[in-house]
């Protein structure tokens, strides 16, 4: 299962290791309450930057809308699996739109994600600084 999150910076595709661990709200929180147990049950797969504000600010306003941005399609491009896994997403009619197969973003993974995500995408910002 893949995870579909935007972030300020980007748009994130993370890749569920344990798909029974993200089953009950219970057991989400557990996976997120620490670095050390969200990276062991989900890993950074692929990441788009933003180019620009611009590019930023019309990624957000498409995800809004449910469409389909251009950094979204490059990123779906460089994903060679996409179309195979269940892909978790933040709305559903942008769900359709990607895959047969997907799922609306779940609040608590959302949750999950955001609390954590300084260090789900530590080796992508150690990435960016040495440039």
């Amino acid at each position: 299962m893949l995870v579909l999150y935007e972030t300020a910076a980007g748009l994130a595709l993370f890749k569920v290791v344990d798909e029974g661990k993200l089953k009950s709200v219970g057991s989400i929180s557990k996976v997120f309450s620490t670095p050390e147990s969200a990276a062991q049950s989900i890993k950074l797969q692929e990441f788009a930057h933003f180019g620009d504000t611009i590019e930023a600010l019309s990624t957000a306003t498409a995800l809004v809308k449910g469409k389909i941005s251009q950094s979204l399609k490059n990123l779906i491009k460089s994903t060679a699996n996409i179309d195979k896994e269940k892909l978790i997403v933040q709305g559903p009619k942008l769900g359709v739109k990607l895959t047969d197969t997907f799922v609306a973003l779940n609040n608590e993974i959302a949750r999950g994600i955001r609390q954590q995500i300084s260090s789900l995408l530590a080796d992508q910002n150690n990435a960016m600084s040495q440039m």
